[in-house]
């Protein structure tokens, strides 16, 4: 859990000495994402319209401002890595905001909303910090691996409204396992054999 903690502030640190900062509201599903043009600040509700996709790769950071989320009815891919992760965070998270005014808190924002009739969110070594609702998710058709939550205000993931146990600050996938469980198992698991993460040394993300 330390070395996830240390990972991101170095990650962090990285940003800061290269940050532009961009501006987003509304449809992103014509934006290409850089890392140049980071952070991403959301003044207003980032959508991806049903029928279309957007691809966030490693690296990306968004920081949303208060009342505002992330809401998807189309098709999303989050393609962060072991050593640049996607950040999904407040505004006023001083990690990757130097010029934050005041603390970052729970319920700073509202969260990653998957809609019922979404075509797919693909979620891959990301994190998310400070919202009220983590991901809410109504749609089945989603896959997490590797993402780390924390600091998040009601929970920090739900399916069709059943809260999944999250460890907060360890790697967390979905459907396959859950991290730092007693079972290691998801009540959704699947005939595969289960693609166990464990918390040891060799965990980087």
């Amino acid at each position: 859990m330390r070395f996830i903690g240390a990972l991101l502030c170095s990650f962090a640190l990285l940003c800061s000495s290269v940050s532009a900062e961009t501006l987003i509201s509304g449809n992103i599903s014509g934006i290409t994402f850089d890392v140049a043009k980071n952070p991403y600040i959301v003044e207003k509700d980032i959508i991806v319209p049903k029928g279309t996709s957007v691809s966030i790769p490693e690296g990306i950071v968004f920081l949303f401002h208060p009342f505002t989320g992330f809401q998807v009815s189309g098709r999303v891919a989050v393609q962060g890595s072991d050593t640049k992760m996607v950040i999904f965070t407040s505004l006023n998270d001083n990690i990757f905001n130097t010029r934050a005014e005041q603390l970052p808190n729970p319920f700073d924002w509202n969260g990653i909303f998957v809609s019922k009739d979404a075509e797919g969110a693909f979620l891959n070594n990301f994190a998310l910090k400070y919202s009220v609702y983590g991901i809410k998710s109504q749609c089945q058709n989603i896959i997490i691996q590797n993402a780390v939550f924390q600091q998040n205000g009601q929970f920090n993931f739900t399916v069709n409204e059943q809260i999944k146990l999250v460890v907060e600050g360890m790697p967390f996938s979905y459907p396959d396992t859950i991290v730092g469980t007693s079972s290691g198992k998801d009540d959704n698991t699947t005939n595969k054999p289960p693609k166990v993460v464990k918390p040891d040394n060799g965990i980087t993300a």
